[in-house]
């Protein structure tokens, strides 16, 4: 018998512990590691609009992709996105999202030799079994409907009115008539 149990409560999770426990000459348990569509898209939606960039790179590259051409599309460098793809999987571990020992997807190569206790990357790779899964999830968020980005604050929904300074809505629709007696 085969039993997944993903998201579970602390309670019954003490429980099943308990009775794992109770019956622990019978079974053979283990925890799957493995990134499949759903933790993967899971793991690209939480990323920001850099990071997910940069592993979407990596995919479309087929798994492996020279550090030197990231460099060069990422005028910022790559500490920004190689970090947010480690908070990602440290926060997805956190979170129950993916199992505790869940290896990160994307991972750095180092070239050459250890010079006063540092390397630079030379390129970054996604294995082979994951490089599927997370093909499967940017189809799937490509598919999605794209939510808005803005840049700064969202517009108001509401018009604004033509006095208090310019930041009080309007109440009624610009053509509407005022009520007789009420301010105008």
């Amino acid at each position: 018998m085969r039993i997944t149990i993903e998201a579970s409560s602390k309670e019954f999770e003490r429980k099943l512990l308990d009775l794992f426990t109770e019956h622990r000459s019978e079974l053979a348990v283990t925890v799957e590691t493995d990134w499949n569509a759903e933790r993967a898209v899971t793991f690209l939606s939480t990323l920001n609009p850099v990071a997910r960039d940069f592993a979407r790179r990596v995919v479309d590259a087929g798994g492996h992709l020279d550090a030197s051409v990231l460099r060069s599309e990422f005028e910022g460098g790559l500490r920004g996105p190689t970090v947010a793809l480690t908070n990602a999987l440290k926060r997805g571990i956190k979170r129950g999202w993916w199992a505790e020992g869940t290896e990160a997807p994307i991972t750095v190569v180092y070239g050459g030799s250890l010079t006063d206790g540092w390397r630079q990357a030379s390129a970054y790779e996604l294995n082979a079994d994951a490089l599927n899964a997370f093909r499967q999830a940017f189809a799937h968020l490509d598919a999605a409907p794209a939510r808005l980005n803005w840049d700064g604050d969202a517009p108001s929904a509401l018009p604004l009115a033509d006095w208090a300074n310019h930041d009080t809505p309007r109440v009624l629709p610009h053509d509407a008539e005022p009520e007789p007696g009420g301010d105008s």
